[in-house]
């Protein structure tokens, strides 16, 4: 009897531990250092470390950390330190997943539209003088346009093995959209510290077909991670594109947010009220008037 009450207590005991560790955060990409603060003193943090909720975490330089938790991951890009706690404590963080929905079907409605104008490279047409026209389409290209039609029907795991295996970015016309693409990729299959890692590391032309999509999510993604100053210099860019009324309702909400979240309170009110005004999304609308 003495001993099934073992067995039961070591049972119990590794059970406990189990569950406790499913609640802990594992620090699923690094790019820079961070540190967690534990017994007094900062220990630096390597991918695949996991952090209890009610951690305290510090980045340095331009560190990029995205921990994933329970149910939940958490993404940081600013220098400081920060409490790895859950976002049910705050109430900001929870109207995001919403705004991510929108944003997410306002970049596939366009997705198609941008691939017709991306994908424009070598020899395509026919000879002005009169002689036997002909098209031609160089590899790279052609892979470019099999990439984002697999993004334009959801497959992202198979848009990055394209874009990162079969295309070279500087032999197309338009490489902005390739660095674009690639980022709205990680992003969209849950691996945002990477996407803000490609958009961090390469510059999109204004001049591009992706141009408005890549202010928005660089600067959403500013957003989620507490960069608030390169959030709203985003989307002040962003507002002054010319967007279909869904897209610009949504910029002029982010930048408000990210103004708000800087203590500006008059600029964000100005924002949010441009916003409502605009109204070509309800939940938008209600998201902005809450926030006036």
């Amino acid at each position: 009897m003495k001993r099934i009450r073992i067995l039961l207590s070591v049972l119990l005991f590794f059970l406990i531990a189990g569950f406790l560790s499913a609640q802990n955060f594992e620090l699923v990409y690094l790019d820079g250092r961070a540190d967690i603060r534990k017994n007094g003193e900062w220990l630096p943090l390597r991918t695949g470390d996991s952090a209890p909720p009610g951690s305290t975490i510090k980045l340095s330089g331009n560190t990029i950390a995205e921990f994933a938790g329970p149910q939940e991951t958490r993404l940081f890009s600013k220098p400081g330190n920060y409490n790895l706690s859950s976002s049910s404590n705050r109430p900001a963080e929870k109207k995001s997943s919403s705004v991510a929905s929108i944003f997410n079907r306002l970049i596939k409605d366009e997705a198609e539209g941008n691939r017709s104008s991306t994908t424009v490279m070598g020899v395509r047409g026919s000879e002005a003088v009169e002689q036997e026209s002909f098209d031609w389409v160089d590899e790279d290209t052609a892979n470019f346009e099999r990439a984002v039609e697999a993004y334009t029907a959801e497959k992202y795991e198979q848009t990055i093995e394209i874009l990162e295996n079969d295309v070279d970015p500087l032999l197309l016309n338009d490489s902005s959209a390739y660095w674009y693409y690639l980022a709205a990729s990680y992003d969209a299959a849950g691996s945002r510290g990477k996407a803000l890692k490609v958009l961090r590391d390469n510059k999109v032309e204004n001049f591009s077909s992706v141009y408005s999509d890549y202010l928005l999510l660089n600067g959403r993604l500013s957003l989620e991670s507490y960069n608030y100053a390169n959030a709203e210099k985003s989307f002040a860019l962003l507002v002054q594109e010319k967007l279909n009324p869904g897209k610009e309702q949504l910029a002029y909400y982010l930048l408000g947010i990210s103004r708000l979240e800087q203590g500006d309170n008059e600029k964000a009110a100005r924002a949010l009220e441009e916003a409502v005004r605009i109204g070509a999304e309800e939940e938008v609308t209600r998201l902005a008037r809450n926030r006036l």
